[in-house]
């Protein structure tokens, strides 16, 4: 009489193998998403009396801008959990090559918008410094 059988692979790693899959579902997503908060801490948006200035990144840095003089109109877009936690995204129509700015996932977008409103400088102001 004769008997044959073959080996668990979770009894030969002694739970390795569970240990394994947990490092990679749970761990490397983990750190994966640690590592996209601390890059967006660094996007910074900067508003000043005439323009606007997103800077992005930290290994890979990019900077885009826009006079306020060039934007026409701003627009906010909020989804339910973006009105719950009271982010959401900005958008900031502009004249040029780029026509659009959007920033996504801003804090209080809504303070933001209107606080651009009040800076974008309106058309009779600009035909007002024309003519001076």
């Amino acid at each position: 009489m004769k008997y044959e059988t073959g080996f668990s692979a979770i009894g030969k790693a002694k739970g390795w193998a569970l240990l394994a899959i947990l490092f990679f579902w749970l761990i490397i997503p983990l750190i994966i998403w640690i590592c996209y908060c601390a890059a967006v801490t660094y996007d910074r948006l900067v508003i000043t009396d005439d323009k606007v200035v997103w800077h992005k990144g930290v290994i890979n840095k990019s900077e885009r801008s826009s006079v306020l003089t060039g934007i026409l109109g701003v627009s906010v877009e909020q989804t339910m959990v973006g009105s719950i936690f009271n982010y959401g995204d900005v958008r900031l129509n502009t004249v040029g090559k780029h026509s659009d700015l959007v920033f996504e996932g801003v804090k209080n977008p809504q303070a933001l918008a209107s606080f651009l409103k009040k800076k974008i400088v309106k058309d009779s102001d600009v035909k007002q410094v024309i003519t001076d």
